[in-house]
Order: structure tokens, then C-alpha cells, then sequence
């Protein structure tokens, strides 16, 4: 058995917020996605985080309910590498 997580991220709440309004099913919005309901449904459960592709997919087609950047935490940001000039 799992432990919770101490602090869900916000994209859960929101996606089970979403899917509670819609009156969707993991799988009605994993078909959405191009993917298998088991997928939304680990990330609901805290078992795992969409990929950057999903959850910029999942934005979309939440028309930005969800937005992508709701699955990261403080800690997963990383710096920007300086642009560098060509020629």
C-alpha cells in the first residue's frame, strides 16, 4: 500500500475537479488524450505525472483548466542555459 502524498499537486485537485464537472471517465478522457484511461487515472491516484507532451495536450483540451505547469513543483524547475549567438 502507498502512502499519501503529503501535499497533492494542484493538477490532481484540478483534474478531479474537471472530470467531476465534465461527468468524465478515466477512459472518455484518456481517449481524448490518445491514451489508455489508466493513464489519467495514476495521475488522479498521485501514482504519476503527465509528460510534458500530456500535460500541454491536457491543457488543450481542458482549454486551459488544467494547465501544464499545475504538475510541477518548486523543486522541478531548472535554470535556463544562456542563449548562445551564432556566428
Amino acid at each position: 500500500m502507498r502512502s499519501p502524498d503529503p501535499v497533492p499537486l494542484p493538477g490532481r485537485l484540478l483534474l478531479r475537479s474537471y472530470m467531476a464537472r465534465h461527468r468524465l471517465t478515466f477512459h472518455a478522457l484518456g481517449l481524448r488524450l490518445g491514451c489508455q484511461g489508466c493513464v489519467p487515472s495514476r495521475w488522479a491516484k498521485g501514482d504519476r505525472v503527465p509528460s510534458l507532451r500530456l500535460g500541454l495536450l491536457l491543457e488543450d483540451v481542458t482549454a486551459g483548466d488544467i494547465p501544464a505547469r499545475s504538475w510541477s513543483t518548486p523543486g522541478d524547475a531548472r535554470p535556463a542555459l544562456p542563449l548562445r549567438r551564432a556566428g
